[in-house]
C-alpha cells in the first residue's frame, strides 16, 4: 500500500510541476502581449493629446487676434463718430450763416458763386447726402 501512495504522490507531483512549469510559460507571453497594447494605446492617446494641444494654441491665438482686431476696430468707430459730430456741427453752422444771411453773401460751390434759394437747397442736400455717405 505504501508503493501505492508513492505512485499516486509521484503523479500528482508530476501534475503540478507540468501544471507550474505550462502556466510560466503561457503567463509571461500573454503579460508581454498585454503590456504591448497598453503602450501603443498610451502612445496614440499622446498623440491625440499633442494634436489636440496644437489645435488649441491655434485656436487661442485666433481669439487673441480677433481680440486685437475689435479693439482697433473700436477706436476707429470712436474717431470716426467724433468726425462725423464734427462734421454735422460745421454744417449746422453754415446752414445757420445761410439762413440769417439770406441771399445778402455770395456762396461758393465747387468755384461757382451762388446767389439763388433753390440753388442753395441743392447745395444743401448734397452737402447732406455726403455726411451721410460717411455716417454709414
Amino acid at each position: 500500500m505504501k508503493f501505492k501512495n508513492s505512485k499516486l504522490v509521484i503523479r500528482i507531483s508530476a501534475l503540478l510541476i507540468s501544471f507550474v512549469v505550462f502556466s510560466v510559460s503561457v503567463f509571461p507571453t500573454q503579460a508581454t502581449k498585454d503590456v504591448e497594447e497598453l503602450e501603443n494605446a498610451t502612445s496614440n492617446m499622446e498623440s491625440n493629446v499633442s494634436s489636440l494641444n496644437k489645435e488649441l494654441d491655434g485656436i487661442v491665438k485666433q481669439i487673441k487676434k480677433t481680440a486685437n482686431h475689435l479693439e482697433q476696430t473700436k477706436e476707429e468707430l470712436a474717431i470716426a463718430k467724433g468726425e462725423e459730430d464734427a462734421q454735422y456741427e460745421s454744417m449746422m453752422l453754415r446752414i445757420k450763416y445761410m439762413y440769417e444771411n439770406g441771399n445778402e453773401v455770395d456762396y461758393q460751390y465747387k468755384g461757382f458763386a451762388i446767389q439763388e434759394p433753390a440753388v442753395i437747397a441743392q447745395v444743401i442736400d448734397t452737402i447732406d447726402d455726403a455726411i451721410f455717405c460717411i455716417m454709414v
